[in-house]
């Protein structure tokens, strides 16, 4: 199975002065896997995808990103993750795309 989320009008400009939260489920007996194509573009300081194991958002940060990114894909350690998008009232980028999946082999991750 293989979700796709994206900011807000990606690949266009997304918009300035929001705040969104998505919370991410697999079946109990599996990890979540995502993966983060490369046209990833936000305000570099001021914009910010965090990604956090659980479902309380802003608890067990896993990995804040800003600017442009070289990471392409990670798991959890569980079968819960949140994802928050921020942003300022100031510039913006291209924004996000994500690939979520789920899987029981970690290996090849």
């Amino acid at each position: 199975m293989l979700e796709e989320l994206k900011s807000t009008y990606h690949p266009q400009e997304y918009p300035k002065d929001i705040n969104c939260v998505w919370k991410i489920y697999a079946p109990e007996d599996k990890l979540i896997v995502i993966n983060i194509y490369p046209e990833f573009d936000l305000e570099e300081q001021y914009d910010f995808l965090t990604i956090g194991e659980g479902l309380d958002a802003g608890e067990d940060i896993v990995i804040r990103l800003t600017g442009f990114n070289n990471l392409r894909k990670f798991a959890s350690k569980g079968s819960t993750m949140w994802i928050s998008f921020t942003t300022d009232s100031t510039g913006s980028g291209i924004g996000f795309r994500l690939g979520i999946s789920h899987t029981s082999d970690l290996e090849g991750i």
